[in-house]
């Protein structure tokens, strides 16, 4: 180990030879999907947080590219950025990166398996939670051009839904976007874009939903628990499978930037039933089986 792995504090043990768990946090889903990974990939790891500060990452950094591992596997959007763009010169598997593209997540040594689920698969699971629903609103920014959003808007249409999308400049527009669809959608389709979405407009648009009953479909467990009818996310245990399967091909010897990044293969829906019942849809007790989490916080009506 090298002396300035050990001034840092940061524990590589035969570094060399161990590949490193980056994490942008010391945060429990990291923690339980690099413990996941570790198993798959049927060796020790070294896991290091670089806890979302700047200074640290760039420490972390320094001390990797002193010391590199075989590989890194980047779990959340500021440990891949790091891992990236200013660690050392070695294969970068990435998982749990919202947009990987937004923040450069890409290269000659990088792969990963994405954040996204297939519009198809979350619009399957709406369909079977909340079957009336026929129009849907989307909100976005105007500066957003992920091609995700398209292929939301696509998928929709394919899936036999009517959409109204709605374009704005920032957080401030949203309540004027809501109320020129209000009267048109009968489900809101809240998309990953923080120049839409703030605490601030996340409670706005909960709340009207609620008034409305109209469902809102999220991307993220986190705002299903604050009040949105539900998410499909990507299911952790899944997606370390999937990394560790691709990290293993690399070690084995394939060129990381020859190995396309993966979507998620296995899902996880997540249902806030009192927000379901707050909207006065009636679902038979089975189809909770195939809920993997409910919750079941009071929401503000």
């Amino acid at each position: 180990m090298t002396p300035l792995l050990l001034a840092l504090g940061i524990g590589f043990a035969h570094a060399r030879s161990t590949v490193v768990v980056l994490t942008s946090d010391d945060l429990p889903r990291y923690r339980t999907t690099a413990t996941a990974f570790a198993a798959q990939l049927g060796q020790p790891v070294e896991v290091v947080h670089i806890r979302g500060q700047r200074e640290q990452a760039m420490r972390v950094a320094a001390a990797l590219t002193a010391d590199p591992p075989p590989l890194i596997l980047a779990l959340g959007e500021k440990a891949a950025w790091t891992a990236v763009h200013h660690g050392p010169t070695v294969p970068v598997v990435y998982a749990m990166v919202d947009d990987p593209d937004r923040y450069g997540i890409d290269g000659l040594f990088v792969t990963g398996v994405r954040a996204d689920v297939q519009p198809d698969s979350v619009l399957a699971e709406l369909r079977l939670y909340a079957p009336s629903v026929e129009h849907i609103g989307i909100i976005i920014s105007a500066g957003n051009t992920s091609p995700r959003v398209g292929a939301a808007i696509a998928a929709a249409k394919e899936a036999g839904f009517t959409v109204s999308a709605r374009r704005i400049g920032s957080s401030r527009d949203v309540k004027r976007a809501f109320g020129n669809i209000r009267n048109k959608v009968d489900a809101l389709w809240v998309l990953p874009d923080e120049d839409v979405i703030d605490p601030s407009s996340f409670h706005y648009l909960r709340r009207e939903a609620l008034r409305a009953r109209m469902p809102m479909l999220a991307w993220s467990p986190a705002l299903v628990q604050a009040g949105a009818l539900m998410a499909v996310t990507a299911d952790s245990d899944g997606v370390a499978a999937q990394a560790a399967a691709l990290s293993q091909r690399v070690l084995d010897g394939e060129p990381a930037g020859g190995i396309r990044p993966v979507d998620p293969v296995a899902t996880r829906v997540v249902l806030n039933r009192d927000t379901l019942e707050s909207l006065g849809l009636d679902m038979e007790d089975g189809l909770l089986d195939f809920v993997d989490e409910v919750v079941r916080q009071p929401t503000p009506r």
